[in-house]
């Protein structure tokens, strides 16, 4: 894209930002890339703007190891073992289509801490990606990932499988999203419909992700109100 900073592989369905394809495609290290961007643009270039950019990718990356560990945690159990797998089945979803959705399933933080230790990750960035924040893994394990415009998770959101009787008396939201996670800066489903010349907006996030599984191209806000950052998106 030669107005926004990012681009898709529609082969593939690789994606990402404009330092990323210059890393990928030309060899550069972060630092080259940046300083031919930036020579481009007329902007210098600060460390500061280096480690921000850094640890935005790094928590990035954290995200994507958890969920693609929680994906595994679904998908490997049989039905009738695991409660998230019979949340779903019990919504009439068909394990492919879980599969297709990326849903995850979150129930062991322990489990999830030494998976992320021995992937090198510290314990800081660990606390810092909110993916052990208050009732992750407990009150809401069912997860997916929220993108942003070049397709780089920016949060985790957990889904609460208790019935909605049982979520009243609790006083809880169907809905946890990850500590210092904004919403209104990505859409669920985004990566999956860029270049398309429609799209279907809609408000509940599995909504979105199960008609994509379907083949029609949808995004969803996770509530009523687009923000300027998502109309940017779409536009």
């Amino acid at each position: 894209n030669r107005q926004k900073p990012v681009w898709r592989c529609w082969s593939c369905g690789e994606s990402g930002d404009w330092i990323d394809f210059l890393e990928k495609t030309k060899g550069y290290d972060f630092s080259q890339a940046l300083h031919e961007l930036a020579s481009a643009a007329g902007v210098e270039t600060t460390p500061h703007n280096k480690e921000r950019y850094e640890a935005y990718v790094r928590k990035a990356d954290i995200l994507e190891a958890a969920q693609e560990y929680f994906i595994y945690e679904l998908h490997d159990k049989q039905p009738g073992t695991h409660p998230v797998l019979e949340y779903l089945l019990g919504r009439g979803y068909e394990l492919d289509e879980m599969f297709d959705m990326e849903l995850g399933a979150y129930t062991d933080r322990r489990a999830l801490e030494k998976l992320l230790q021995d992937k090198g990750y510290t314990q800081k960035e660990i606390r810092e990606s909110g993916l052990l924040g208050q009732g992750f893994g407990e009150d809401y394990q069912l997860t997916l990932l929220w993108r942003d415009a070049a397709g780089r998770a920016i949060g985790m959101v957990g889904r609460a499988i208790m019935p909605e009787d049982e979520l009243k008396t609790k006083g809880l939201p169907k809905y946890k999203y990850s500590f210092g996670f904004q919403k209104d800066q990505g859409l669920i489903g985004f990566s999956s419909v860029r270049g398309s010349e429609q799209i279907v907006l809609l408000e509940g996030v599995l909504d979105a992700l199960y008609l994509n599984s379907k083949g029609f191209k949808s995004v969803a806000v996770g509530g009523t109100t687009l923000s300027t950052a998502q109309l940017q998106m779409l536009e």
